[in-house]
Order: structure tokens, then sequence, then C-alpha cells
């Protein structure tokens, strides 16, 4: 049997500068899917086929997939890799010693 591909690890939201708008999209989203649920309850029973509380949730997750597709479509940009601190400690006595000269 074939083996099962490993899904690419995607980066935090946080970490890619583009997703930012959408994250606070995302959580007003939220906070209407609660907004409606609450409505949408009687009797302590959750109509799920209520429109308004199915719009919300429609909404919510049309946001959520825009976010993934940013992720996706735009990498997170790489972080600066570290010098050595030895080898710029031995670099700056030579740029010296060619500025003298």
């Amino acid at each position: 049997m074939p083996k099962n591909k490993e899904k690419a690890k995607l980066p935090k939201p946080e970490d890619v500068p583009e997703v930012a708008p959408l994250l606070e999209k995302v959580t007003k989203r939220k906070e209407v899917v609660v907004k409606q649920k609450a409505k949408a309850s009687k009797d302590g029973k959750l109509d799920k086929y209520d429109p308004n509380y199915r719009k919300a949730l429609k909404r919510l997750k049309r946001v959520q997939r825009k976010v993934i597709k940013e992720i996706t479509n735009r990498p997170p940009p790489p972080k600066p890799k570290e010098a050595p601190a030895e080898a710029s400690a031995e670099a700056k006595p030579a740029a010296e010693a060619t500025a003298e000269k």
C-alpha cells in the first residue's frame, strides 16, 4: 500500500504579517456566532438550523478559509541568521588593519 504523505506544517498565523487584519475579523465573527447561538437556543436546546446562526457560522468559516489560504500562499519572512560571535570579532581587527594602510 502507498504511504500517506505528511502534511506540511503551517506557520502560526501570528508569524505571517499579512494575516493580522484577517485575525481581527475572525474574532469579530466568533463573537457574532456566540450571540446568534444564544438567540437560536430555546429551552436549553440549540436549533442548528436557525437561519441567522447558520449564516454567522458560514461567515466565520469563510474568513477562516481565507486565513489558511494566506498562510499557505505567503510563508513567513525568514528569520535572520545569527553570525557566530567569534567570526565577527575576527573580522573587525582585519577591517581596521586594512583601513590604516
